[in-house]
Order: C-alpha cells, then structure tokens, then sequence
C-alpha cells in the first residue's frame, strides 16, 4: 500500500513537471511570435525544443494506454518542432523572416495555451464535457431516440455518462468536445496576417488588443466569414458524430471501437479537410502560410548570399572594389570617346560629319596623315 503511494507521488510529480514544460514553451513561442526580431528568434527556438521535449515524454503514457498511433506522432512532431527551431537560428543569421515561422509559432503557442488551460483546471474542463454531453442528448432526443445524461465523474479523467434506457456505459471526454479542432482553426485565423484585398472593411480595435494580436485593426469579412464558416460547423457536426456513435452502438449496429475510432474518426477528418479547404479560400494568407512549411526545406539548402548591403543602400547590395575599378573604367572608356586626333583623321577620310560625336568609335580604325590644318 505503501509503495504504491509513492508510485502515486511520483504520478503526480511527473505530471506537474510536465505541466510546467509546456506552459513555459508556450510562453516562449507566444513571446517570439509578437517579437520577430533576433532576441524574439532565440527565444522561440527554446520553445520549440521544450515544446518537442513534451510531446517526447508522453509517449509512454500513451503507449501504457494502447494509443500507438499517438505515441508515433509524438515521436515524429520532434524532429518537426526541431526544424522549426533551426529555422528561427537561420532567420538570425540570415536577417530575414518567412511569414510562416511567425504563424507556426503563434499558431501553436496559442491553440496550445487554450487546450492545456482548459484540460489542466477539471471544473473548466467539466463545463466543456457537460455541455457537449447535454446537447448530444437533445440532439439524440429530437430524432426520437430516448436518453438522459449523468452527473460529472472527477476521475483521472473528467467525464460524463449518457444512458439509453437502463444502457449506460458511454462517457462524454475532453476529446469528445472537438475542442483540439476548433482552438486549432481559431489559433490559425488569429495569427493570420491579413495583407491582400486591402478594401476590405475594418474594425479599429482597442488598444490592449492591439498589443495583444499585433495588428491595429481587425479584418472584419474574411476573418469573421472565416470563423463563422468553420467553428460552429465543427460544433454542430460534433454533436452528430456523437450521437451517431452513441446510437450504432446501444443499438447493437457497430462495436464502439470501429464506431468511434474507425468511422467517426476518418469521417471527422474528411469534414475537417473540407473546411481546411473552404477556409483557404476565405484567407489564401493562410493558405500561403501552409504551404510555406515545405517550403523551409529549400531555404535551408540555400547558401546565404555573400554580397551585404551597405549601410547608406537600400537598393543595391555593395559591389566589391574590384567590380567598382571595372565598372568606373568602363564609365571613363564610354565618357571619354575619340581623341582630338582621331577625329582630325576621321575628317580628312570623309567619315568625320558621320560619326562625330558617336562615342563607339575605334579610333584605332581612322588613319590618316596629319596636316597642319588639323585640330589641335
């Protein structure tokens, strides 16, 4: 009894770590993202690889729960989070920023901070899992299908029964909520820098949200039609998924396994796609972010330009003394033209009136005895 108090000691102790790990990750990456500059860089690469370091140390808690396909994610994400870290190393040296490295980090630290605030806290958590779980009865009773639900379960994890009858057994969880998908879409509308189609409408927003999202006003149409058009949809199609699983399986149609994680999942990811899809039409910023990740891979091939600019150009990088004497030579040799003499000789072979004044050319070619009437 002893011992596993302690092993429970430890739980709970890794588990409060871990809490803290993350937390100071997503600081990092949020504090990077609002300050793109070479400290703002350090900083996110930090948080990218305590973000990875996270996602590393829970897979054996996923493996212990049979989840291998998360535990593989969490596997693969690392070596991921990393290439974003050595990316914010290369915008430092480079002295530049693709837009995608901002959104990736704001995008992340933001979805994050609001999943692990509301799972970290049970009551905040116990709102979201109640609410789903009472509309998913309504839902369930609209169309004529009988079911109440149960009290809050506090247990390792917060969850929420719905019963059919005298059938019970199904629990409403955090994951059931959709809510990873819909802080996601929310992160990624946020952090989107808005910059085409400037005659959209727009809201001057206050000044402490301003300083918050980075941007003085706020695109009303498209970052609102884009929200509108994917968030509640999420919602909604949630609560039927949910009631689809709830039903196949007190009704003896699937087993809850295939229902849950095979039908509901795979249907959940076409739907997510399609509003992915819908969504870059509304914002093609976001779309142009996206798209960017893989496009890192290429920028970090490149070799860095070895021309600097100058400190007083803007236009033109600096060219080194060398390509300066040629390119001042060659000036002169175009400014300077036919000597006196050439042209004196060009006159006397009747080509004079014809080429005077044409600076190209070779006195070389016009020959001729001098005269005394020649042009000093």
């Amino acid at each position: 009894m002893e011992f596993e108090h302690l092993l429970q000691d430890d739980a709970d102790a890794a588990y409060l770590l871990l809490r803290a790990l993350v937390f100071v990750s997503i600081a990092l990456l949020i504090y990077g993202w609002r300050n793109r500059n070479p400290h703002g860089h350090r900083v996110s690469m930090i948080g990218w690889f305590l973000f990875g370091l996270f996602w590393l140390f829970n897979v054996p808690h996923f493996l212990d729960n049979g989840e291998e396909v998360n535990a593989v994610y969490c596997v693969l994400g690392f070596p991921l989070f990393l290439f974003l870290a050595y990316h914010e190393h290369l915008s430092i040296s480079r002295d530049d920023d693709p837009s995608s490295l901002p959104f990736m980090a704001g995008t992340v630290g933001i979805a994050a901070g609001m999943y692990f605030l509301i799972d970290t806290f049970p009551v905040v958590a116990a709102f979201f899992v109640w609410t789903t779980a009472v509309e998913t009865a309504v839902f369930l009773d609209l169309i004529g299908y009988d079911s109440h639900v149960g009290g809050v379960a506090y247990e390792e994890i917060v969850r929420v029964p719905i019963f059919h009858g005298d059938e019970g057994g199904i629990s409403i969880i955090l994951a059931c909520t959709a809510i990873q998908s819909i802080v996601i879409f929310i992160a990624a509308i946020l952090t989107t820098t808005v910059t085409k189609d400037p005659g959209w409408k727009k809201l001057k927003l206050p000044r402490f949200v301003s300083h918050l999202t980075g941007t003085t006003h706020f695109n009303l149409t498209r970052k609102w039609k884009a929200f509108l058009c994917t968030v509640p949809i999420i919602l909604i199609l949630n609560i039927v998924r949910t009631a689809a699983v709830i039903y196949l399986v007190y009704e003896g149609h699937a087993e809850f396994d295939f229902a849950h994680n095979g039908l509901s999942r795979w249907g959940s990811m076409l739907v997510l796609i399609i509003l992915a899809y819908w969504m870059f039409d509304i914002l093609p910023e976001l779309h142009d972010n996206i798209i960017g990740i893989p496009m890192l891979i290429k920028r970090g091939k490149e070799k860095p330009s070895s021309d600097q600019g100058s400190s007083g150009s803007t236009d033109h990088p600096a060219l080194s003394q060398n390509e300066e004497e040629k390119e001042k030579e060659g000036k002169d040799e175009k400014v300077a033209g036919p000597g006196p003499e050439a042209k004196a000789a060009a006159e006397e072979v009747g080509v004079g009136e014809s080429h005077e004044g044409d600076d190209d050319v070779d006195s070389k070619e016009l020959t001729g005895p001098k005269g005394k009437n020649d042009y000093p």
